[in-house]
């Protein structure tokens, strides 16, 4: 009924999905990042959750740019809280691919 389709799984297959998955993934969330990152700027937007955010430092940015921020339980939730989904996103291409 289906027909299976052959799936190479050496490393020049691996580098075209990884680049076809960053080109995916990377523009809207460094978009969302760089909507989100002047907000901290603005207390009264700290509230629930969102209270984490306010505290920024070069090594969070960083680890939101690399994509292993939800990985450091203090940087998880800083920028835009819902963010650490799209590391863990990105981790579990590179793990199972």
């Amino acid at each position: 009924m289906f027909e299976r389709i052959p799936h190479d799984r050496s490393f020049s297959g691996w580098v075209p999905f990884i680049r076809r998955r960053w080109i995916r993934i990377a523009p809207p969330y460094l978009w969302a990042g760089a909507f989100c990152l002047p907000l901290v700027a603005f207390p009264a937007l700290h509230v629930g959750k969102w209270a984490d955010v306010s505290t920024l430092d070069p090594r969070v940015i960083g680890s939101h740019l690399l994509l292993f921020h939800n990985l450091i339980p203090t940087h998880a939730t800083k920028i835009d809280y819902p963010m650490w989904s799209i590391g863990l996103e990105w981790q579990l291409y590179l793990l199972f691919h």
